[in-house]
């Protein structure tokens, strides 16, 4: 368990280091999942206990992990305790609601929530391109 604590640590410090001004990063208890490939856009907003995965386990197999490419888009939000899995992309302007789990594309502008997130809403100013 002190490992993975030290990791997230760590973790939180290189994204820091990396996307400092660009992006609003809450720090506490948040998982980023260096796996794979993780891309946070510009102006995005990831809070408290949040959770961005980008590998995923085989049901048959625990040993057979696939990396995927895991995108937050330019001023998406990734509320509190929200989980993105592997492979997802939020696109620009999405939000993913408090507790939502994105297991596919969430489309630019839209406001998903729930398990699996589904679209509640859009935006109503229309997504920067």
């Amino acid at each position: 368990m002190a490992k993975t604590l030290a990791h997230r640590k760590y973790v939180k410090r290189v994204l820091v280091a990396m996307v400092g001004y660009v992006a609003t990063l809450f720090l506490a208890e948040m998982l980023i999942d260096d796996r794979g490939e993780v891309i946070i856009g510009d102006g995005a907003s990831i809070s408290d206990y949040a959770n961005i995965y980008s590998h995923a386990h085989a049901v048959e197999n625990i040993h057979d992990v696939s990396l995927g490419r895991t995108v937050i888009g330019e001023r998406a939000r990734i509320t509190y305790h929200a989980v993105v899995l592997s492979g997802v992309e939020v696109g620009a302007d999405a939000m993913v609601g408090a507790m939502g789990v994105a297991s596919k594309k969430i489309d630019p502008g839209v406001i998903a929530a729930g398990i699996p997130a589904k679209p509640i809403g859009q935006k109503k100013t229309r997504p920067q391109s």
